[in-house]
């Protein structure tokens, strides 16, 4: 499994998808939980790797990266 120097909960919008921008203009590399329903083309279009889960479920926050 590849690690990331970020590992965000959420991403697709507002706050989350601005750490994103922020984080891959920095040269880190990323990825962000989204549940699934959520649109994550924005994050995935920045170079983030997007991870299907919810973070109030620990067996999805044991799968990410």
């Amino acid at each position: 499994m590849t690690r990331h120097d970020l590992l965000l909960f959420g991403g697709a919008a507002n706050t989350g998808l601005h750490l994103v921008r922020h984080a891959r203009a920095r040269g880190l590399s990323v990825a962000c939980m989204i549940r699934e329903g959520r649109d994550a083309n924005a994050a995935a279009s920045l170079g983030a790797t997007v991870v299907r889960g919810d973070a109030w479920l620990a067996a999805d926050c044991r799968r990410a990266p």
